[in-house]
């Protein structure tokens, strides 16, 4: 196994143990019983190969860097098929002078059975803009209508990873029924 695939595959194992554990010291006792932590949650594990990107506008504010209305384009590809797709982002971030951001944006993931379209997502980028955090909350359409995606995206030399073509990206989360 490549350096790079054994680090995504860790990090990957890792999001997955850290999002079960956080969720299963939510709720009551009862709602912890064995078996019930996971129940009506799909997880996944994938990652994004960036393919294409447009530039934002960029404006100065003060230490402030502000980036709008940037695009990314990718290829999903994920272990759960009705994740893996065509994703389109726009994206807004505001890059202080420590090189920290707070980001922003919108995205669809889109794919022969339906979509997952998220109105607003949102990140924060670590100082230095080595890593960066996003927390997507998408909803179906098409065979996917009812259904929500949850995902917990990071992307370590976060430069780097949005510079097509890249895959330094890891992705974990779940789909679930909504009721």
């Amino acid at each position: 196994m490549s350096g790079a695939k054994t680090t995504y595959v860790l990090i990957t194992a890792f999001l997955l143990l850290a999002g079960a554990l956080a969720w299963a010291g939510c709720g009551d006792q009862a709602s912890s019983t064995e078996g019930a932590v996971l129940s009506g949650l799909e997880p996944f594990v994938g990652n994004a190969m960036y393919t294409g990107a447009q530039e934002p506008t960029e404006t100065v504010v003060g230490d402030v860097t502000q980036y709008r209305d940037g695009k990314l384009t990718a290829t999903v590809e994920a272990s759960d098929p009705r994740v893996s797709g065509t994703i389109e982002v726009t994206f807004n971030l505001d890059l202080r002078s420590d090189q920290s951001a707070t980001l922003w944006g919108s995205s669809v993931i889109t794919n022969d059975k339906g979509s997952w379209v998220c109105d607003r997502w949102t990140g924060a980028v670590s100082s230095g803009y080595v890593d960066q955090y996003i927390f997507n909350q998408a909803q179906g359409t098409g065979e996917y209508e009812g259904y929500t995606l949850r995902v917990l995206e990071h992307m370590y030399d976060a430069y780097e990873a949005m510079e097509p073509p890249s895959s330094r990206s890891a992705w974990t989360g779940w789909i679930e029924k909504m009721e």
